[in-house]
């Protein structure tokens, strides 16, 4: 949504950057189940809200541990997300990530694919959906082992600078945030 909120401010410019590069506009939508698309539907902005308390809460979790100021404050009552939640609004600071909480983690697996779903549906429409897509790439990227980031130490090490460890191999894990036990000399191309 803030994608939205950024460029509406600056639609001359959006215009004029729109005929440069003659994006596809969205796509007419045709489905043969509209009940079923209404649901996923549905169940995506669900998991794209419940991603969304994650991160904020684990924010203001992280804030409160920082400042010493005893962990969150529940500012909602009521409603199937908040009742999730309730386990680290009273943990008195203990939880840092949300996602941990067995029902939450819970719900975030359930729809997962139903999310991806709908992004991959959307995306082929041309749709714009920039919260249910950082929804997704959220999951991936906290739920993920095997992240990009191993590449980017890799190219850091091109430049001396860092060195990497490889996955599979024991006492090495590569998301360690740490200085690698390897160095490659890389080589032209």
């Amino acid at each position: 949504g803030h994608f939205f909120r950024v460029e509406s401010g600056n639609r001359d410019q959006r215009v004029r950057v729109a005929e440069k590069l003659d994006i596809p506009i969205p796509n007419g939508v045709s489905v043969d189940d509209k009940a079923k698309f209404i649901e996923d539907l549905r169940l995506a902005v669900y998991a794209s809200f419940l991603c969304s308390f994650c991160q904020g809460l684990e924010l203001i979790a992280r804030a409160s541990k920082d400042e010493g100021s005893g962990g969150l404050v529940a500012s909602s009552k009521g409603g199937y997300i908040a009742d999730l939640l309730e386990p680290a609004a009273s943990s008195a600071g203990q939880i840092m990530n949300i996602k941990l909480i067995d029902e939450v983690g819970s719900e975030l697996r359930k729809y997962y694919h139903v999310l991806k779903r709908i992004v991959l549906q959307g995306t082929d429409w041309n749709s714009y959906i920039p919260s249910l897509s950082a929804s997704l790439e959220y999951l991936k990227y906290i739920g993920g082992t095997m992240l990009s980031t191993q590449f980017r130490e890799a190219e850091l090490d091109f430049s001396g600078a860092h060195a990497y460890d490889r996955p599979g191999v024991p006492e090495e894990d590569p998301g360690k945030v740490k200085k690698g036990a390897h160095h490659y000399e890389w080589k032209s191309a």
